[in-house]
C-alpha cells in the first residue's frame, strides 16, 4: 500500500513539475510575443529630400554615398548601452534592433531590456566590432515559425525571394548602411561555422568565392578585396545542427548629420 501511494505522490510531483516547465516556456514566449508586438518600429527615411538616392549597386562601382542624414530610433533603445542599431527589411517582419553581448549566450534567451524570453533579440557577434568596420560581421536571430526574427530568411531559398529583395537596411548610431545579399547557403553547425578573420586578402577572397559558389540563388553582385560582408545566420530545418547563413555585401550610403 505505501509502495503504491509512494509511485502515486511520484507520478503527481512529476506531472506538475512538467505542467510547471511547460508554463515556464510558455510564459517566456509570451513575454517575446507581446514585447515584439508593442515596440516602437522604426522604418528608415529613405525618401528624405536630402538624400540623394541612388542604386547601392551604382554606390558600390562609383564609391559615392548619400548624404546626411538624422536618425530618429526609439529612445529606449539609444539609452541601452549594448543596443547597436537597427536592422530593416522592406516587406517582410524584419524590423528589429540590434543588440550586442559579452558572449554570443545571453541574447538567445533575453529581450533586449534585459528579460528572458523565447525569441531573445538579433545581436552581433560578441567577437566583431559593433560599428561593422570589421571584414566580416556576423548577426544572429532565431528562426520561428511566424516568420519574426529571422524566420524570413528561409524564403531566400527561392530565387524569386531574393529578386523582390535583394537589399537590407542596417543604421547604427552613426551610418547607415544597405546590405546588397549576394548569397544564402546551409552549413552544418556541428563541423563549420562562418570565419570573421582572415590571414590576408586572398584568403578573404577565396572564402567570398566558396560561399558564393554554394548560394542557393543566383547573384551577379561582385565582391573585392577591400570590400565588407556581414552574415544574417539562423538555425534550418533541413537536418540536425543545420544553419541557413544569408550573406551581403555591406555598402555605406549616409553617415549622421552633425
Amino acid at each position: 500500500m505505501k509502495k503504491r501511494l509512494f509511485y502515486f505522490l511520484l507520478c503527481v510531483s512529476l506531472i506538475i513539475l512538467k505542467g510547471s516547465v511547460a508554463a515556464l516556456v510558455l510564459d517566456r514566449q509570451d513575454v517575446s510575443r507581446e514585447y515584439y508586438a508593442n515596440i516602437p518600429t522604426y522604418t528608415p527615411n529613405l525618401n528624405n529630400a536630402n538624400i540623394q538616392l541612388k542604386h547601392p549597386l551604382e554606390c558600390a562601382k562609383t564609391n559615392q554615398t548619400f548624404e546626411t542624414f538624422s536618425p530618429a530610433f526609439p529612445t529606449e533603445f539609444k539609452e541601452l548601452p549594448s543596443f547597436i542599431g537597427w536592422i530593416y527589411s522592406e516587406g517582410t517582419k524584419i524590423n528589429y534592433p540590434i543588440m550586442q553581448g559579452s558572449d554570443n549566450e545571453y541574447y538567445l534567451s533575453h529581450l533586449p531590456d534585459g528579460r528572458e524570453g523565447r525569441q531573445g533579440a538579433i545581436y552581433i557577434d560578441f567577437r566583431n566590432a559593433g560599428d561593422f568596420t570589421d571584414r566580416h560581421t556576423l548577426i544572429y536571430g532565431h528562426d520561428m515559425r511566424s516568420q519574426d526574427m529571422f524566420g524570413s530568411l528561409k524564403n531566400y531559398r527561392r530565387q524569386e525571394y531574393y529578386d523582390l529583395h535583394p537589399t537590407i537596411i542596417i543604421e547604427t548610431l552613426k551610418k547607415r548602411f544597405e546590405l546588397v545579399v549576394f548569397s544564402a547557403y546551409l552549413v552544418d553547425a556541428a563541423r563549420e561555422a562562418p570565419r570573421i578573420f582572415f590571414y590576408d586578402d586572398k584568403d578573404f577572397k577565396r572564402y567570398v568565392y566558396e560561399i558564393k559558389a554554394r548560394s542557393i540563388f543566383k547573384s551577379d553582385v561582385q565582391i573585392a578585396e577591400i570590400d565588407r560582408i556581414v552574415s544574417l545566420c539562423t538555425c534550418s530545418t533541413e537536418y540536425e545542427h543545420a544553419r541557413l547563413i544569408v550573406v551581403g555585401k555591406l555598402v555605406e550610403i549616409g553617415k549622421i548629420s552633425t
